[in-house]
């Protein structure tokens, strides 16, 4: 069911509409995720609320599994549709927001301030259909959130000839101690998919190389702003599986007992 739903949502992958009308050739290459799955992030990260004031991001992970959201509040495309649907599928689930886990939003834009902060929450708020104390949509300085990006291995580009950010539609799963453990991306998130991504990474588990090696095959595309799988990487990598699964099996061959040798 895992790998099913890994498979799914990485055929979801999509970005930005805004390198569609952009200069591609400059874009290609500077947006994208590489997974860092395992890697701890920086939990001091200095994070400013609208609602509390000046923090840090590690307030978040209080023993408990955190889902960050990379996103662009000022974004005229696609950001608002992952933000909704991602709290309208969190209110599905039979875990409590605050409790159970904790939803963390910041933004790509450093010119996005407490007013589109508070606009968005109530935005999330509004299609999770009630209170969600876990909920908190935060803004960071420049520098601290592509440090923190780069660290997840998100990568996302502004183009200035049209005043707008380029960058994946990911949702990032961290454990308590702020581990990666996996990566949903797309646009929608299945509910039974957003419960099991919770509840592993609450019990600190990681995802595996099918979750890396489906995300590591597809790239960013800015003619048609979204992710296409890249066959020649993808045959890469099973080329390199079959040649393992032939050599250990030839191993076990030759080393087998009463095998190798001659009637």
């Amino acid at each position: 069911m895992r790998a099913v739903a890994a498979i799914l949502m990485t055929l979801g992958l999509i970005t930005s509409a805004a390198a569609a009308d952009g200069t591609p050739d400059q874009i290609r290459g500077h947006v994208g995720l590489d997974p860092h799955l395992g890697t701890r992030i920086a939990l001091d990260l200095p994070v400013q609320s609208p609602r509390s004031g000046l923090g840090r991001l590690g307030d978040a992970f209080r023993d408990v599994p955190v889902l960050l959201v990379l996103a662009w509040y000022s974004c005229p495309n696609i950001c608002s549709v992952q933000l909704r649907d991602l709290a309208a599928s969190l209110a599905g689930i039979d875990l409590a927001p605050g409790r159970d886990y904790r939803v963390v939003t910041l933004s790509i834009d450093p010119r996005d301030g407490a007013a589109e902060a508070k606009k968005t929450r109530r935005m999330m708020l509004d299609a999770f259909g009630g209170l969600a104390p876990g909920l908190d949509v935060w803004t960071a300085d420049e520098a601290g959130v592509h440090a923190l990006a780069d660290r997840l291995g998100y990568r996302y580009a502004y183009d200035p000839r049209i005043r707008q950010y380029a960058h994946p539609a990911v949702v990032t799963v961290l454990t308590p101690k702020g581990e990666v453990s996996q990566y949903l991306t797309g646009l929608l998130f299945p509910a039974d998919s957003l419960r099991t991504a919770v509840v592993e990474a609450g019990e600190g588990s990681v995802g595996g190389p099918l979750e890396y090696l489906i995300t590591h095959c597809y790239s960013y595309d800015p003619q048609t702003g979204r992710y296409t799988l890249q066959i020649l990487m993808l045959l890469r990598y099973l080329g390199v599986g079959f040649v393992l699964v032939l050599g250990v099996g030839l191993l076990w061959l030759t080393r087998a007992p009463g095998r190798g040798r001659p009637p």
